[in-house]
């Protein structure tokens, strides 16, 4: 933003004429500001402005988190026929988790306790049998996407994002 004003004249507001003429009609020399008003205490408020300004911005940015660095044992308690995959977790339950306290397997009548539905099954590996205790991760990346089938199996409502194997 270019501002010009009178030589001299410290008083006037922040937008200043283009051209501040005298009375007379005549221009005296003119100098150039840019975004800054001479006086120091506006200079300073200004800044001011400028530094909140672009703190908001960054502070509101989103920052991706990918990774939460909880560790946990879990054991593969059911493989569906579409990819769905249900976690029984073997270590402390804790709060990061969205898992269903009781669970009965309607097809099996088999009864669960702490145990999810894995929300990424595409990025799951294929390698972990059904029985098979594994640790992982949870992680708030969908991860990738891909086509499942929606053949029915039972499978509790609670879903988590994980990734096999610990980054700690």
């Amino acid at each position: 933003m270019f501002l010009l004003t009178k030589t001299g004249d410290y008083s006037k507001s922040i937008v200043n004429p283009i051209f501040s003429a005298r009375a007379a009609g005549t221009y005296e020399s003119v100098r150039w500001y840019i975004f800054f008003k001479p006086h120091p205490k506006q200079c300073m408020k200004n800044i001011q402005y400028i530094i909140l300004f672009v703190l908001f911005f960054i502070g509101c940015s989103p920052k991706p988190q990918n990774m939460v660095t909880n560790c946990f044992q879990g054991k593969l308690v059911k493989k569906g026929i579409c990819g769905q995959r249900v976690i029984q977790l073997l270590s402390e339950p804790v709060e990061l988790l969205i898992m269903a306290r009781n669970w009965t397997d309607s097809m099996s009548g088999k009864k669960y306790e702490n145990v999810f539905t894995v929300a990424n099954p595409c990025d799951f590996p294929a390698a972990i049998k059904e029985g098979e205790v594994f640790t992982f991760s949870i992680t708030t990346n969908p991860g990738r996407g891909c086509i499942t089938c929606y053949a029915y199996t039972p499978v509790p409502k609670q879903m988590n994002n994980i990734i096999s194997g610990c980054r700690e």
